[in-house]
Parts: structure tokens; sequence; C-alpha cells
């Protein structure tokens, strides 16, 4: 055997390895979620606030985000209710030089985002989806614990790339029973925006995938089939 076949199987697993690092550049190098505010657990007439720029001209979501740390039926009785308002007296306004860009009420209902339960969904979410916490949390939030969160849209806006806006939220009543989970007000680049970015990358991520899941099969071969010439 010579030592260029001996080397193949590394050398699969290593081109693997960087078609993956090169894939979490592509997913990572946007700010998805350029503003991500810490709710205060008890009602204040005093707004908190957060400024954020935007890396996209594209349109973004604001959502409200608890832990699902946080018991079922409590996540299904404020966050999760469709059928009706959720009883969260929380408004959000979204400021740029001071003007009013969108505002809106937590009460509102646009979509429910649990992430993916099963373990393929998991698994992609970790080598290939936009990650749904902070990326500092990544191995965190979109690990192989799965999606470690729930959040409930309740509004959205159109946003410039490189402008500078403010969100501002102000509490009244009915965030007590989520102060365990960690309540947050999110803004995030829309979901069917990071989707379109995903497919257009993901042939990278499955390329490498195939590389190593290739350089394995053929190391494993080399060791059954033993040394050769």
């Amino acid at each position: 055997m010579t030592p260029g076949r001996r080397r193949l199987p590394l050398a699969l697993l290593v081109a693997g390895l960087a078609f993956l690092a090169l894939n979490a550049f592509l997913m990572l190098r946007l700010d998805w979620r350029p503003a991500v505010l810490p709710l205060p657990a008890q009602s204040s007439p005093e707004p908190v606030e957060q400024a954020f720029t935007t890396a996209a001209t594209a349109p973004y979501e604001v959502q409200l985000e608890v832990s699902t740390r946080l018991p079922r039926k409590t996540v299904q009785r404020t966050v999760g209710v469709v059928d009706s308002p959720a009883p969260i007296d929380l408004d959000w306004t979204i400021y740029a030089d001071e003007q009013i860009v969108a505002t809106g009420d937590a009460r509102d209902y646009m979509y429910l985002d649990g992430g993916p339960k099963g373990w393929p969904g998991r698994l992609r979410r970790i080598l290939m989806r936009v990650p749904t916490g902070q990326d500092a949390r990544f191995w965190k939030t979109a690990g192989l614990a799965g999606h470690t969160t729930v959040s409930r849209g309740v509004g959205g806006f159109q946003a410039e790339a490189g402008k500078t806006y403010r969100l501002s939220v102000r509490t009244r009543s009915g965030l007590e029973p989520l102060t365990d989970g960690d309540p947050k007000m999110v803004v995030r680049i829309a979901r069917t925006v990071s989707h379109r970015h995903y497919q257009r990358i993901s042939p990278v991520g499955y390329a490498g995938l195939a590389l190593i899941f290739l350089g394995m099969l053929t190391g494993m071969w080399r060791l059954v089939a033993g040394p050769r010439g």
C-alpha cells in the first residue's frame, strides 16, 4: 500500500471537517439576533431598553422567549396561547432616530417557535442550522440537548443594514409565572430569511458530513483488510 493510500482516510476526515468549519462560518458571520433584552420579573412603569444594529436589509421579527425549564402547562397558558390574547400585559416599540418604526403588544400572536424535537433535527441544527440562542451560547442552546427555549412571535419590522435601532419594552403584568424561565424580548432576522440562507449553504455542510463518513468507512475498511502490498 502506498503512503498516499494510507493517508486517504485522514485526508477525507480533514477535508470534511474543513467543509463543516466553512459551513459554520457562513452561518455565524451574520448577527441573527442583534437584540436580546432580559425582562424584569416585576411590573414597572419604566421601560427597559437596548440599542442594536442590524446586519442586513431584511425583515426582522420581535419575539418573547422563555426557557423550556418552565412547566409545560405554564408555557401553554402564557407564551403558548394562540386562540385568544395571551395573559401578558407587555408592550414593545422599535425606534430609529427617535422615530417609532414599529410597536406592538405581547398579547399579539404571529408564531410559536419551539425548535426541532427529533435527534436528526437536533444534529442538523448543531451542524448547519441558524442558532436559536445567542451565538456565544450556541452549544448550550442548540446542541445535543435539543431546543431549550420557546418563543412567541409578536411583531416585526423592515430593517436597513448598518442602521442602529432601539428596542423599548414596558411590562405591566403577566410575567410573574415566567420568572424561572428567564424571559427575554428578542429581535431576530425573519425566519424566512435565515431559512433561505440555510438552503443556499447547506450543501457545504452535507458535503462535509459525506466526506467524514467516507473517511471513517475507508479507515474501517483499511483496518479490516489489513496491510497489502
